[in-house]
C-alpha cells in the first residue's frame, strides 16, 4: 500500500477522518463525464454489457491489464497508474475529461499501486494471533442509475452495465462475495436507488464494517453542483449524485455522504471509491488531491481543514473518532444479520413507511428480515 506521509492526517472542523478512504473518479468538479460507449468493441476486457460509462470501461481496463500474469511481475506506481487511465480515456476521443485522485491522507503516489491492501501475516499485541483471510471482510455498494422514471433527456443507458462490469471484476479477481455486496439498481429486480436507499446503505455499511475489513463504493449515475449553502466550498458549490428520486427528495450533496459515510466510517476500515458522473472530483469531501501532471498530492480547496501534526496526531490517538450518537449504538445492538440482510430488510422496510429520507427512522426500522430477494444478480 501507498506511503502515507506521518504528519499528514487531516480533521474538518475539529473532527479527523478516521478510516482510509481512497476515490478515483471520472472527472474534476467543474467537468462534465463523457458518456456512453461500446465497451465490447472498445475496451479490452472481457464486458458483460454492451454499453458502459467510459471512465467505468477505462478502469476496469487498466485494472485487467496489470492483474495479468504477464503483468503481475511488473510494477506501477497510483500516478502511473491515473497516467494509463487517462491516456485510454484520450483515446477514445474525450481528450477533455482528465481523471482525478482524492485521498483521506497525503498518499505518495509514486509507491507501487494497489486497489486493495495487502492482508497483513499478523495482528500487533501480545497474543500475536495470526490474522488470516477469513478475517478481514469485503463488502461492496453497488449503485448503478439509468433513470428510467425520469423525462428521456435524463436517461442513461450504460450504467447498469457499468455495475455488472465492476460486480464481475470484485468477484473475480478478488473474491468479493455476493452476499456481503449492496446492489442498488433501477431494474425493478434491485433496491431502487432512492435517496433513502442510499443513505441507509452508507449507515449500514459504517455499522458493518470494523478494523482491517475493506469497503469498495461504485456510483454510476449523473452528478450535478449546487450552490452551497453552509459556506464549506470555496467555489461555492457542493458536488452531488443524483438519485433516482431527486425531481421529489433533492440530490445527494457531498455534505450527506461526508456525514453519512466519510466520518463515521471507523478507524483501520480501507475505504475505496470509483465515482463515474459529472462533476465527481471531491463528492467524498477528501481533503488531499492529485490530478494527472501533478507530482505530489495537495490539499483540496475546502475551507474547513486543517491539519494535524506528528504530536497532535499521537496526542490524537484516544480520540473517539467514531462519534456514534446513541441511536448509532443502539443500530448496532439491534443488527445481528450480515450486511446484506440487514439491508435488504431496512430498504424494504423503509419503502413500507414512505418515510421522508430527510428524517432519520433508520432505528426503528431495525426489525430485520432476511425473506427479500433484491440482491439477486
Amino acid at each position: 500500500m501507498s506511503t502515507i506521509a506521518s504528519s499528514s492526517t487531516l480533521r474538518r472542523d475539529t473532527t479527523p477522518i478516521s478510516a482510509m478512504f481512497v476515490m478515483i473518479s471520472a472527472a474534476q468538479d467543474h467537468e462534465k463525464s463523457a458518456g456512453i460507449r461500446t465497451v465490447d468493441k472498445e475496451f479490452s476486457f472481457p464486458a458483460t454489457g454492451k454499453s458502459g460509462g467510459v471512465f467505468t470501461s477505462a478502469l476496469l481496463q487498466v485494472l485487467n491489464e496489470i492483474s495479468k500474469p504477464t503483468a503481475r511481475e511488473e510494477t506501477i506506481s497510483w500516478m502511473q497508474f491515473m497516467e494509463r487511465l487517462r491516456t485510454i480515456i484520450h483515446e477514445k476521443g474525450f481528450k477533455n475529461q482528465v481523471p482525478q485522485l482524492t485521498c483521506s491522507v497525503e498518499m505518495n503516489v509514486h509507491e507501487p499501486f494497489t486497489i486493495f491492501p495487502k492482508f497483513d501475516d499478523t495482528t500487533k499485541g501480545d497474543n500475536k494471533k495470526k490474522k488470516n483471510k477469513q478475517q478481514r471482510r469485503q463488502r461492496a455498494i453497488l449503485i448503478a442509475i439509468n433513470y428510467v422514471d425520469q423525462p428521456p433527456a435524463w436517461r442513461l443507458t450504460g450504467c447498469h452495465n457499468d455495475l455488472k462490469n465492476v460486480k464481475s471484476y470484485l468477484t473475480e479477481h478478488h473474491g468479493f462475495d455476493e452476499r456481503d455486496m449492496a446492489i442498488l439498481m433501477d431494474d425493478g429486480k434491485h433496491a431502487p436507488p432512492t435517496k433513502a436507499n442510499i443513505l441507509m446503505a452508507f449507515e449500514l455499511m459504517t455499522m458493518h464494517s470494523d478494523p482491517g475489513d475493506v469497503v469498495f463504493l461504485h456510483y454510476s449515475g449523473h452528478g450535478q453542483q449546487y450552490e452551497d449553502k453552509d459556506g464549506d466550498e470555496i467555489d461555492g458549490k457542493d458536488e452531488s449524485m443524483l438519485p433516482c428520486d431527486f425531481t421529489k427528495n433533492g440530490p445527494l450533496l457531498d455534505d450527506h455522504v461526508y456525514e453519512k459515510l466519510v466520518l463515521p466510517m471507523k478507524k483501520g476500515v480501507h475505504v475505496v471509491s470509483l465515482v463515474d458522473s459529472c462533476h465527481s472530483g471531491t463528492v467524498l469531501d477528501l481533503p488531499f488531491v492529485i490530478q494527472v501532471g501533478e507530482k505530489h498530492m495537495r490539499r483540496s480547496t475546502r475551507k474547513l481543514l486543517r491539519g494535524l501534526t506528528k504530536e497532535e496526531q499521537e496526542a490524537d490517538d484516544d480520540f473517539d473518532s467514531k462519534l456514534l450518537t446513541d441511536r448509532q449504538v443502539e443500530m448496532r445492538k439491534l443488527s445481528a444479520l450480515p450486511f446484506r440482510e440487514s439491508f435488504s430488510a431496512s430498504t424494504r422496510q423503509l419503502s413500507d413507511s414512505k418515510a421522508d429520507p430527510t428524517v432519520d427512522h433508520i432505528a426503528s426500522l431495525l426489525v430485520l428480515h432476511s425473506d427479500t430477494n433484491i440482491w439477486s444478480s
